[in-house]
């Protein structure tokens, strides 16, 4: 049942987001289209702050594997820190968007992340019980009222009725999880008896500060170098491609608390190879839609967009790179790594924003996307050690070498130029040499 819910929930959210946002792009105009990819960007925002939910699911699992209910005090730090999430949420909006939502607009969407990062305790608990289809499920519907609401609001004149729809969007979600966790949940037990991995949750904290960096400084910083039409086909298709990495983000959360609780090689290397062949498909998936980007964001977009297509095959790379990052954190969660999770967090940001910001104050545009691709590239370098250690030496080989060619042809794709698809070999070379070489340094230390 939860494996049908979860397909169910995967082919929702493909063809809602991937439907809808079409017909925004046309009946909108170009501000109020620009509004919608705003507030769907902090709809991501709000996911990035997980920082308690793989280590929830961790030790919720054990309360379920001994038929227990879990005790309501977690609940107390999930709402101290929904608190504060909400607060930076607040202060972002304010500094970047103040002049397009107001004041009145910022609190509305503050209030909506309260509600969002509310629900990672009801969400873990559902998690931590093998019910991920259902929990998939609901945020599916979730999506589905959300868009509707878009629709309604665009019908009532816009403004702050996208706002207050917004605002009531995860007033439901919230709802709906906690009706589905509520009997799971002991309400007798308010005072701790046990503790959470404070080393756990430190590093989570830190993965999921730097997986901010990651997910959305490129949309910050961008906003004040595009014209509105390039930001706003650069949100549109950013989220479609996002889509794109639907599978393997259920994939990895459906199988996180199977293998917490039935941790053997088998059970890794079925994973590790499930996890390849998602994103072999990624891959020959990216090709196609790089051949015919023209037509691509004809259909998606409009002719009013066409002018943008190169960054198709960027964005759609971007989303074979990042896709790895929910394998490796499966990978590396299970065996207790969260500090060597977070490093590889720490430096794909670090790198990518550092070089972004360098190549905006130097104004070559071009390369400005290698920096975005460093940063979206976390699980790219433990992926492929996982796999080297995996696969045998001639498979590792050949995969390794396609992936080069592959990576030269997206960029060929977008500027043509073939010392750009060496620029960027080069950048993605270092980054995997500077990696390696600074792991090896970090476990001698620790040795």
């Amino acid at each position: 049942m939860q494996k049908k819910l979860m397909l169910f929930s995967l082919l929702v959210v493909l063809l809602v987001g991937v439907f809808c946002t079409p017909f925004l792009a046309r009946s909108l105009s170009v501000s109020d289209f620009k509004i919608v990819g705003i507030l769907l960007v902090f709809n991501a925002f709000y996911g990035v702050f997980d920082i308690l939910k793989p280590v929830y699911i961790k030790r919720f699992s054990v309360y379920f594997n001994e038929n227990k209910k879990i005790p309501f005090y977690y609940f107390k730090l999930n709402f101290l820190l929904a608190i504060l999430f909400s607060l930076i949420v607040f202060v972002v909006c304010f500094l970047f968007y103040c002049n397009i939502f107001g004041v009145l607009g910022v609190s509305l969407i503050s209030l909506s992340s309260f509600f969002s990062f509310l629900s990672i305790y009801f969400i873990s608990v559902i998690e931590s019980n093998n019910r991920v289809g259902t929990s998939f499920f609901v945020r599916s519907i979730f999506i589905v009222i959300l868009y509707l609401l878009f629709f309604l609001a665009n019908f009532f004149g816009g403004g702050v009725f996208y706002l207050y729809f917004y605002l009531s969007a995860f007033l439901f979600l919230f709802l709906f999880y906690c009706t589905l966790s509520i009997r799971d949940i002991d309400f007798g037990i308010s005072h701790k008896s046990d503790k959470l991995d404070t080393k756990e949750v430190l590093h989570t904290l830190e993965l999921n500060v730097f997986k901010v960096i990651i997910d959305f400084s490129d949309r910050l910083i961008l906003v004040g170098f595009f014209n509105a039409k390039l930001y706003a086909a650069y949100l549109a298709l950013y989220d479609l491609f996002s889509k794109s990495n639907i599978v393997a983000q259920y994939f990895s959360n459906y199988s996180y608390p199977k293998l917490l609780a039935n941790n053997t090689l088998d059970t890794k290397h079925k994973f590790i190879k499930i996890s390849l062949v998602i994103f072999i498909l990624m891959v020959f998936v990216s090709l196609f839609v790089s051949f015919f980007s023209k037509q691509l964001i004809l259909l998606y977009l409009g002719s009013q967009y066409i002018s943008f297509f190169y960054i198709i095959p960027l964005l759609s790379l971007m989303a074979v790179f990042f896709c790895l990052a929910f394998f490796t954190q499966v990978l590396l969660r299970i065996e207790g790594e969260f500090k060597l999770l977070a490093y590889f967090y720490r430096v794909s940001a670090i790198l990518g924003l550092t070089s972004l910001i360098a190549l905006l104050f130097f104004e070559k545009f071009n390369y400005i996307f290698l920096s975005i691709l460093i940063m979206k590239s976390p699980g790219l370098f433990p992926f492929f050690k996982i796999l080297k250690n995996t696969l045998s030496s001639l498979k590792f080989n050949i995969l390794i070498f396609f992936m080069i060619f592959y990576i030269n042809l997206m960029v060929w794709l977008s500027f043509q130029s073939f010392l750009t698809c060496v620029f960027y070999s080069l950048g993605i070379f270092c980054m995997f040499l500077l990696l390696s070489i600074k792991q090896k340094t970090e476990i001698r230390c620790e040795i």
